[in-house]
């Protein structure tokens, strides 16, 4: 890989370390330098677009955040919990708030593998999307289970309160 690559990597790594807007912003100056090759108008460009990008991402990811929760709501009220329609929009807006999570991890992906060959990328790719899927599918479905078993428990309580009554 070439230093550039690391350095790109290292600058992701420290926007997840620290919520220090500071420090974001320096990063999304160092990270403009990395178009020098292409002469000072891209390094500007490429500056003045990191640090517009970090003052309105936050706010455009609160957004979309609150759009989805109150499609949710809005779709739970009005088809009611236990509708299939309303389990698929849940879904649909839950997307909303990955995705400004998943962007980032998902660019660090293709960092990763952008100077690999077509079937070692595709496999890392591969790995990446398992990685991700499996601890969805399993928080998931264990949540599931878990608020059902809460469920039961939660009868056999109540009955235990009626019977102390």
């Amino acid at each position: 890989m070439r230093t550039a690559t690391y350095l790109i990597l290292l600058l992701f790594g420290l926007g997840f370390v620290t919520h220090n807007k500071h420090i974001w912003n320096a990063g999304a100056v160092i990270g403009g330098f990395f178009f020098l090759d292409a002469g000072l108008i891209a390094v500007l460009i490429a500056i003045l677009s990191g640090l517009v990008a970090m003052q309105i991402g936050g706010k455009v990811a609160v957004k979309l955040q609150s759009l989805g929760t109150d499609i949710q709501h809005k779709a739970q009220e009005e088809l009611g919990q236990d509708n299939p329609l309303t389990a698929f929009i849940i879904g649909l807006t839950l997307g909303l708030v990955w995705v400004p999570c998943a962007g980032p991890a998902l660019s660090f992906a293709f960092t990763l593998v952008r100077e690999q060959p077509g079937l070692e990328a595709l496999l890392s790719l591969l790995a990446y999307g398992l990685g991700t899927a499996i601890p969805l599918l399993l928080i998931g479905y264990g949540g599931q289970g878990l608020f059902i078993q809460l469920g039961a428990y939660a009868n056999t309580q109540a009955e235990l309160n009626k019977l102390q009554e």
